[in-house]
């Protein structure tokens, strides 16, 4: 179901969802790598709490962690679709198993879900659906902002329960420590560890035109399975942008 549809905005205001969805379909007249500052809140009104899902997270970070090694975002570009992205806010587990699968977050009463939109560039456009399934959802994707400030060189990271970190500055990017669930540590200069994203999801997205996009611009998505703490190593002078997620 579409939840909101605008072009000439540079805010969606609260949209209001009564229905027990689990994923969003995002869609936009701006490409992956044209996103900048554009920003999605998700979080389920409930009369004892709310639970919040994203808080002012980067459009663009949701977007290409949602979709790594899971998903490919699609574009239409003849049809002024920079991208088309299916991004789950919640999912089912098997706890037997393991394996997930897509969820609808259960709502009771007069409980809603709260999407919102900031920062969007009022010339393009974009849309959002609610997307339903079947089954209930047992837990909920959910979501961190850090910043290294411009003067620090290198900053430690619990990220246990994390896995994906998408940078925002991978030009000032020097090495990642990696302190894995086995106890090994492990060091990966910036060219390895794009090759590490690369290999894990060599290509993030298409258009119907053929054209296929390997490049998310200035960010960079790195897997973070297993690994329980990480040291960022960046050159001095420039701050870098970071989220870390659990989808």
């Amino acid at each position: 179901m579409e939840i909101y549809n605008a072009t000439a905005k540079t805010k969606s205001g609260e949209l209001r969802v009564t229905k027990g969805i689990g994923a969003l379909l995002i869609t936009s007249s701006r490409k992956v790598s044209e996103l900048v500052n554009e920003k999605i809140t998700v979080f389920v009104e409930r009369q004892d709490g709310n639970v919040k899902i994203l808080n002012k997270v980067l459009l663009k970070d949701f977007i290409l962690a949602s979709t790594f090694a899971d998903g490919l975002v699609a574009g239409d570009t003849a049809n002024s679709v920079g991208l088309s992205a299916l991004c789950e806010i919640a999912k089912f587990v098997n706890m037997q198993t393991g394996e997930s699968s897509g969820g609808a977050i259960p709502l009771a009463g007069d409980e809603v879900i709260i999407v919102e939109l900031t920062d969007l560039v009022s010339a393009q456009t974009y849309t959002v659906n609610g997307i339903e399934y079947p089954q209930i959802a047992n837990a909920f994707v959910s979501s961190e902002r850090k910043t290294i400030n411009s003067d620090e060189t290198v900053r430690e990271l619990i990220v246990q329960h994390r896995n994906v970190m998408v940078l925002g500055s991978k030009s000032v990017l020097e090495s990642i420590d990696m302190r894995f669930s086995n106890g090994r540590n492990v060091t990966y200069t910036k060219k390895e560890i794009e090759a590490i994203s690369n290999d894990v999801e060599g290509i993030f997205g298409f258009d119907i035109d053929g054209t296929v996009y390997s490049d998310a611009g200035s960010s960079l998505v790195i897997p973070l399975v297993e690994v329980d703490s990480i040291q960022i190593e960046k050159t001095a002078g420039t701050s870098m942008e970071l989220t870390l997620m659990s989808v």
